[in-house]
Parts: C-alpha cells; structure tokens; sequence
C-alpha cells in the first residue's frame, strides 16, 4: 500500500463494512423464501455454487425476461384476435359485437397486467432466494 494512501483506509473499510452489513440486513430483513421457489432458482442456475450473486441475479433476470417476452406475445396474439372480432362486428354494423369486442381487449389489459406483476414477483423472490441461499453458504 503506498503511504499516500493510508489515511483513506480507515473510512474506505468503514464504508465497505457499512455497505457489507447493509446488504446482509437487506437479504436477512427479506421474506424467508418458500421451498418452490428455492427449487426454481436451483432449477435455473445448476451451478449455483460456482456462480456469485451478481451473475446468479443476472441469470434469474434473462429467464424472467424470457418469461416475460413469452406472456407478452401471447397477449399481442389475443389482442389481435380481438380486435379482429372487433372490426368484423364494425363491418356488420354490430354494436353488441363491437362491445363484447372492447371489454375482451379490456381484459387482456388487465390479464397482461396481472402476468406482469406475477412475473415480477416472481423475479423478485427467486433474486431474495437466491441472496439467502449465497449467504446462507458464507
């Protein structure tokens, strides 16, 4: 270590023991993960022990996007298909068609929302899963 540097190590381990008792508070103040989502995380990254938290919370956030991209697809598929209905009930001059039509977008809104916070929970959950378990080996 040179010697101009020395006064900074006191505060420079002061604020890594912080920030190190801070982010083992965070994962021992989060939610005990239950047994399934354990599995999943162990699922998604088999080598889990070969694997830091940084690159396991990366590996957990491709397959949430993954997850992600499929239910948004299947909805783009619904919608279109509504909106389909939509114009073939506006070509016939059907209100009761375009209404039925409109409330099922409405609802494949809400469905898409829905999914979105389920997989987001999820996410979440198996990034805490995933801290507990690192920490739990350290």
């Amino acid at each position: 270590m040179q010697p101009e540097w020395e006064q900074a190590l006191e505060p420079d381990l002061t604020r890594a023991i912080e920030r190190i008792a801070r982010d083992n508070s965070a994962v021992a103040s989060a939610p005990k993960a239950d047994t399934a989502t354990l599995e999943k995380v162990r699922q998604l990254i088999p080598n889990l022990d070969s694997v830091s938290v940084e690159e396991g919370t990366k590996l957990l956030r491709q397959s949430a996007l993954a997850q992600f991209r499929q239910s948004v697809d299947q909805m783009q598929a619904r919608t279109k298909e509504a909106e389909d209905r939509f114009l073939q009930a506006q070509a016939a001059n059907s209100e009761d068609g375009q209404d039925a039509a409109r409330k099922e977008i409405q609802q494949i809104q809400a469905d898409q929302l829905a999914s979105i916070r389920r997989l987001t929970a999820a996410s979440q959950a198996q990034i805490n899963a995933l801290q507990q378990i690192k920490a739990a080996i350290h």
